[in-house]
């Protein structure tokens, strides 16, 4: 995991533009109070058994490699990128006053309607019921992702005890995961910027644009 300001650290008088990526998401997380009505982003209960694993890279690093070998002992349970998770915390804090059930439905189909969502060979539209059901304590975006990757494990890894998620677009949001998971666990996939830009040039891109894509 990257590394975290802790009380008496040598770093803690640092300016925040020259501390670490995920401290300064940490910080702007904690400007964006959530309102005292609607649902929570967070896992304010402590209700989830295991913190998942997300990944933080440019694209073309590797991550997708990185996946097969790591799912490959079964231990834990990693879809195809898809890059949703971020985006469902900015869709779900959007719609933070609705009812449970329709907090639900936005998620759910955010997934199901995703044009790479094919690829998880997973019905999540079924774990709708599952997801209405969900005490009080539990009804956060939190809890309703942990639901949707749980469901996922559970159908390709059975024998995973956790989750994690490989979409390169958790690196440019990282702050809306912060504030959903502040107790993840992050890998961060760094591959030499000159092998990047030159994935993406064979990929199509033009070699100003791979330049920016690192």
């Amino acid at each position: 995991m990257p590394f975290e300001m802790r009380r008496g650290n040598l770093t803690d008088n640092l300016p925040l533009a020259l501390a670490s990526p995920l401290f300064r998401a940490k910080q702007a997380a904690k400007l964006l109070v959530p309102s005292r009505s609607g649902s929570s982003l967070s896992d304010i209960h402590g209700a989830l058994e295991h913190q998942p694993l997300l990944f933080q890279s440019a694209g073309r690093s590797g991550t997708t490699l990185l996946r097969s070998m790591l799912v490959a002992g079964g231990d834990i349970a990693i879809p195809p990128e898809s890059y949703i998770l971020c985006w469902s915390a900015l869709k779900f804090h959007a719609n933070r006053r609705m009812p449970w059930p329709d907090q639900c439905m936005t998620i759910l189909e955010l997934f199901d309607q995703s044009p790479v969502f094919h690829l998880w060979d997973f019905d999540v539209l079924g774990l709708r019921h599952e997801a209405f059901a969900l005490p009080p304590e539990r009804q956060t975006l939190a809890c309703l992702l942990d639901l949707i990757y749980r469901s996922y494990g559970e159908r390709h890894f059975p024998e995973a005890t956790r989750w994690g998620d490989q979409s390169i677009e958790n690196t440019l949001q990282i702050q809306w995961l912060v504030m959903v998971f502040p107790h993840a666990k992050y890998l961060h996939v760094l591959r030499d910027g000159r092998d990047v830009a030159s994935s993406w040039v064979k990929q199509g891109r033009p070699v100003d644009n791979a330049v920016d894509m690192w």
